[in-house]
């Protein structure tokens, strides 16, 4: 892929990042914007994965061992970082719950974690534990090491209808089991809604649907591309105009009460808009894609996956160092807000820095 559209779909990550960011600082007048971005990450990784192997050689094979190392490949960039962040919850999640936090909960807890397992226990309480966040990961390790069975999959089409069709399917299972996951006998076994905030939104069985429709998505590009970049500009302009108006209608459907009933305020509401921002944003022919494809923007989406993974403990301790200067919600101030954001690139951008000299010197001694 070009480099200009690889920048692009960096800009998209960061407005992701940012939807995330957003709705872990408790801003309640955006709504779940960052349920957004979680959908366009799932999405966006199945997409550009088959972008990236799907004319390759470098899918050998597929077996539970060889996914396994796969996942694993795809992982252990951020698994060390992940183990950090989860140490350093420790002293914060102490805080916030005034000290009555070690008992065997606990410990689960940080087994779980450790081993990116989290986001299997059914109760999202446990998936948030810790750096709440790091469940995302726990649930991309199932995505990867599904992956090479979806390529194999991918290589068998024979027209861009399997796909579309496979993909309209999978959306409509996921609707109707967000729908019927709310009288599922054993919810009175969890506290409020807390299985079925699991079981719609972190669950990795659930989140892989997300994940194969990207892929999907990325077989059809590939397939149509040609047709897709001779469109003029203005076509693109005004499909990006549409998916304003779809974001919007999506934020005021969050609020409605049928649709909360129903479970599809987490993902469903949001699957259709993150596929076309996903193809607007790599077709970069749009004046809004082309708007936000900036440097900032860019260099955001670049570090997005170490800044996903602090952003929030970092809003944490904000929280917890304000709360006595100006009350609970000095934190939400927009002049702290911003220092937070900038906190969070700052040391994201020491991690990545350091990781570069350590590697260097690995290197070097290794010569």
């Amino acid at each position: 892929m070009e480099k200009k559209k690889l920048d692009s779909v960096q800009a998209l990550r960061a407005l992701a990042y940012i939807c995330v960011f957003i709705q872990h600082t408790g801003i309640s007048v955006l709504g779940r914007v960052g349920n957004f971005g979680v959908t366009v990450f799932f999405i966006l990784s199945g997409f550009l994965m088959i972008l990236s192997y799907f004319d390759s050689d470098r899918i050998t094979g597929c077996s539970v061992i060889y996914n396994f190392r796969f996942a694993a490949g795809k992982l252990k960039k951020l698994y060390l970082l992940h183990i950090v962040m989860t140490f350093v919850a420790i002293p914060i999640r102490a805080a916030e719950c005034e000290g009555a936090y070690f008992n065997l909960g606990f410990i689960r807890d940080l087994v779980l974690n450790v081993f990116l397992l989290q986001s299997w226990y059914p109760d999202v309480n446990v998936a948030f534990s810790l750096n709440g966040v790091a469940w995302y990961l726990s649930t991309c390790a199932l995505q990867y090491f599904m992956f090479p069975l979806i390529y194999k999959r991918t290589k068998t089409y024979k027209n861009l209808m399997q796909p579309v069709l496979i993909s309209l399917l999978l959306f409509a299972a996921q609707a109707l089991l967000a729908f019927a996951s709310c009288y599922f006998p054993w919810n009175g076994m969890y506290e409020g809604d807390s299985f079925v905030a699991w079981f719609t939104y972190i669950f990795p069985v659930s989140r892989l649907v997300d994940f194969i429709i990207g892929c999907n998505l990325g077989y059809v590009f590939l397939r149509s591309r040609k047709n897709l970049e001779s469109r003029k500009n203005t076509l693109y302009s005004l499909m990006e105009i549409i998916l304003g108006c779809m974001l919007l209608a999506a934020f005021v459907l969050f609020n409605a009460g049928f649709v909360k009933k129903m479970e599809w305020a987490r993902v469903t509401i949001w699957v259709i808009p993150a596929c076309i921002s996903v193809v607007l944003f790599t077709l970069k022919k749009g004046i809004f894609t082309r708007m936000f494809t900036n440097r900032f923007f860019v260099y955001l989406g670049n570090i997005s996956a170490v800044t996903f993974l602090v952003h929030q403990l970092a809003i944490k301790v904000v929280q917890l160092l304000t709360k006595d200067i100006g009350g609970k919600n000095y934190s939400k101030n927009p002049m702290v807000l911003t220092a937070v954001f900038l906190l969070v690139i700052v040391i994201s951008q020491l991690w990545i820095s350091a990781n570069k000299i350590i590697r260097l010197r690995c290197a070097h001694h290794g010569n």
